[in-house]
């Protein structure tokens, strides 16, 4: 079955054609997707994932339409991206098992795949810890866990090897094989290091400014050319070796590459010289020359293709063994200037056969030097995942979940729970004291009303707000995460939802339990059922709609800025300083004008004087305003229409906040 499929596929932008009539298939297997910066594979990639729509022309992914089944391509495929995107505070193990969550495997699956797949990827004990303390290669390898943990069909890997040092990158690529040979996963990868590709793939499709320059086997771009490689050693007689063949070959009627087109040959071997082999007799010949002169011979093979002769001018001199792309700025039609051997002879480097000291591998498996905090990779059997997968619903109720246990901390590092612990248990002290206070003294009622506590408490709470809105936004933004929830089933409402209703959730839970040891404490003193039934309720209603609204207006705020610090001052300000304002201007107009009309028009100017204005017209509240003044009927319609345009704005400007939010 095809994996891949595009006919006539164009994207089109305003100033730029990002892709051009690509029309390609990609069979199973590692694919190697080839293009200088700016060529189309990130484009490509989107389109792919059915988060971008083409201008013209149609894809599909195994089998699905990128255009009306993006939701279903995204449960089959996993998602490598090339930036960073793992949160600091986060275990490995807990960030993998929402993102398999997230592409609809139950929570038990979830944890057992979890465990799997780390292993796989050679992370053993350090998953439990924080990933701000991982290193790059560790980093790179839960990346990968996150892409396979749903057990995908095909993963999309973007850069996979990208800064990691040559035994990282082997090992990396090691484990790309393995994806396919052992999990029977297919791959599309991305590297601008042609030589990875070389190793690695099956198949390559080169792309060049949004358009196919070549698709077909590895093979085919790596077969034998007619060029012989030669190198030998200088010798007292010959202090410069390769110009004594040189001039040797070229007497002898032989055709030779100009000096310094083969490039820089192994430590104390000179360069490599090129010679034309159209028959056997020439090699015979170069034996017989290098045995006359005295010179060691270090090596004598046959050239290949390189595939980074695709981005070359036929007929330039330069090195075709060459093995990066070039960038934007630099169009791949040009001749590649040449890293030196040395760095080019690491790159290419083999993995080390694999000794039979590692347990749970088979003979001959590829494995890495032990490095300390970099484990080994076992091949311990990969099982493939048959069981439900929920799809959409249950993805975006993932996401609530886990944004709801982060805004107190939970299943986060345990200085991210101090806080929001502290100013709960602020928030809830008061209520235990006035609750002791009236049974102590058999008072008839509360010293506060339920609806007032919130109001009162407005300080606290905007603490809570400042700290958990940027938690809840401005990190996945500033680590970059979002772009891996995208790359899930869910849509771009789907995460503004969640988002929006775990931070209203986490808000109503922070208010209204201060209000429970109210009630609690009511009951206990025995006073009136009925009356204690109804004004909990009352208060209940007035928090529901404080949270509603001030979780939009945290989230906005928040998520305007990926600096988390900038995110805390920016609501603490937008929260206190348009509250003390208006109420300031509010006492202005009632002890200098005496005007109550003023005081309660003013009220519509902060979120906080607006939910005030709203309890005391409807919850049985007692306003807060200066002179007490309530709103009345007539201003009392405009504060709630206020209000739900408040909450409108905030949630139209988070889904337009969100709209560029990809890959």
């Amino acid at each position: 079955m095809t994996v891949i499929a595009t006919e006539s596929l164009s994207k089109r932008y305003p100033k730029v054609t990002a892709l051009d009539r690509l029309t390609m298939q990609i069979e199973p297997g590692v694919t190697g997707l080839v293009g200088a910066n700016g060529a189309g594979k990130s484009t490509l990639i989107k389109i792919l994932l059915g988060l971008a729509p083409a201008s013209e022309g149609n894809a599909s992914v195994l089998g699905l339409d990128v255009a009306t089944e993006g939701g279903a391509i995204r449960e089959r495929v996993g998602y490598m991206p090339e930036h960073d995107c793992l949160p600091p505070d986060v275990s490995a193990t807990e960030f993998v098992v929402h993102m398999a969550r997230m592409s609809g495997l139950p929570a038990s699956a979830a944890r057992e795949r979890t465990a799997d797949t780390l292993r796989h990827v050679g992370l053993y004990e350090e998953r439990y810890r924080p990933m701000g303390g991982y290193s790059t290669g560790m980093k790179q390898r839960v990346k990968l866990a996150q892409a396979l943990v749903h057990d995908p069909r095909l993963v999309l890997l973007d850069e996979p090897t990208n800064g990691l040092d040559p035994v990282g990158r082997d090992d990396m690529l090691g484990l790309i094989r393995r994806v396919h040979t052992d999990f029977g996963i297919s791959v599309l990868v991305t590297s601008h290091l042609l030589g990875e590709l070389e190793r690695t793939c099956d198949h390559v499709v080169v792309i060049d400014g949004g358009k196919l320059l070549r698709s077909s086997s590895t093979a085919s771009f790596t077969q034998e050319t007619t060029t012989l490689a030669v190198e030998v050693t200088d010798t007292d007689a010959h202090p410069d070796g390769t110009a004594a063949l040189r001039a040797a070959l070229t007497g002898a009627g032989l055709t030779v590459a100009p000096p310094g087109a083969g490039g820089e040959g192994l430590p104390g071997a000179g360069h490599v010289l090129l010679v034309e082999a159209g028959s056997e007799a020439v090699h015979d010949t170069v034996r017989d020359t290098v045995a006359e002169l005295g010179l060691g011979l270090v090596r004598m093979e046959q050239r290949r293709h390189r595939i980074a002769e695709v981005f070359q001018t036929p007929g330039t001199a330069s090195d075709t063994a060459s093995g990066t792309v070039g960038t934007a700025s630099a169009p791949p039609s040009r001749p590649r200037s040449r890293p030196p051997r040395r760095a080019r002879r690491r790159e290419a480097a083999p993995m080390r056969p694999d000794t039979g000291n590692h347990p749970g591998t088979h003979p001959g498996a590829a494995v890495p030097a032990q490095r300390g905090e970099d484990a080994s990779i076992h091949n311990i059997g990969y099982r493939h995942y048959d069981g439900p997968r929920l799809g959409r619903s249950y993805a975006r109720w993932s996401l609530l979940v886990q944004s709801l246990r982060g805004a107190y901390g939970l299943g986060r590092s345990a200085k991210s729970k101090v806080l929001p612990f502290i100013l709960l248990a602020v928030m809830v002290l008061p209520a235990g004291a006035m609750v002791a206070i009236t049974i102590v003294t058999g008072a008839d009622e509360l010293p506060l009303r339920y609806t007032d506590y919130v109001l009162v408490m407005q300080p606290v709470i905007g603490l809570y707000l400042a700290a958990q809105a940027p938690q809840s936004v401005s990190l996945d933004l500033r680590f970059r995460t979002v772009p891996l929830y995208f790359s899930r089933p869910i849509e771009r409402v789907d995460y503004v939802g969640a988002k929006y209703a775990a931070m209203t959730a986490a808000l109503f839970l922070f208010t209204s339990l201060p209000l429970v040891v109210l009630y609690a404490g009511g009951l206990l003193a025995k006073l009136g059922f009925a009356d204690q039934t109804t004004q909990f309720l009352q208060g209940l209603g007035s928090t529901a709609v404080f949270s509603v609204l001030h979780a939009g207006i945290g989230l906005l705020v928040a998520a305007l800025t990926p600096r988390r610090g900038f995110g805390v001052a920016a609501v603490i300000a937008v929260l206190t300083i348009p509250y003390f304002a208006v109420t300031t201007v509010q006492a202005v107009a009632e002890f200098q004008a005496g005007s109550a009309t003023a005081v309660t028009w003013l009220g519509l100017a902060s979120p906080g004087t607006l939910v005030d204005g709203i309890q005391s017209a409807f919850l049985g509240g007692t306003s807060g305003f200066p002179g007490f003044h309530e709103p009345g009927t007539a201003a009392a319609a405009v504060y709630v229409l206020v209000t739900l345009a408040l909450i409108a704005g905030c949630w139209a400007a988070l889904m337009a906040r969100y709209r560029k939010a990809g890959l």
